[in-house]
């Protein structure tokens, strides 16, 4: 083929990927299928991260240690039930991820650091840990928002409909500002 060195760097990097992508495209195109959405051109930004960035824990791991769900199948006596203080969805969202795809202290040793040194900050700064606490509990949810109302443009209806839940969520971001 008569391919630059540019795009041929491209095409292995997707090639290697191919699963993911496809998995992806799969969980998109059936999210349009059943919520009679689609998804604005260029609204979502998908990042691959490469699997050797985080440590790998297997679903029989993951019920033995009782990381987000107890031997009873609760979430209260779960590793994530007691560390889970977040005063919003998605923080928990975050805690629950880190919790189940912590970071390879080799590969990520950087991040690890920074987030070392926050909490850091917060411990030695009790004002400035309960200011971010206290913003933090009227936050609103905006995967949440950004999901369901940002990037999916209605195949029935119109685009008028669209625009007014998003003016309705800005107008709700600048009152909890």
């Amino acid at each position: 083929t008569l391919a630059t060195p540019e795009s041929q760097a491209v095409e292995l990097e997707v090639h290697s990927k191919y699963l993911a992508l496809a998995a992806c495209n799969a969980l998109i195109k059936y999210t349009e299928f059943n919520t009679s959405n689609t998804f604005a051109s260029r609204s979502c930004r998908l990042e691959y991260q490469c699997p050797s960035a985080f440590i790998h824990i297997d679903p029989a791991s993951i019920a033995n240690l009782e990381l987000v769900r107890n031997a009873r199948d609760e979430k209260k006596g779960s590793l994530l039930g007691v560390l889970n203080l977040c005063k919003t969805t998605m923080g928990t969202r975050l805690l629950r991820t880190q919790i189940l795809q912590p970071l390879s202290s080799v590969t990520q040793l950087t991040t690890i650091q920074q987030r070392l040194d926050f909490v850091e900050l917060l411990i030695g700064s009790e004002d400035a840990f309960f200011q971010i606490q206290e913003c933090l509990g009227g936050f609103p949810d905006l995967e949440y928002v950004t999901a369901t109302t940002l990037v999916q443009i209605p195949r029935t209806g119109s685009q008028a409909s669209s625009v007014e839940r998003c003016q309705v969520c800005v107008c709700r971001l600048e009152n909890k500002g």
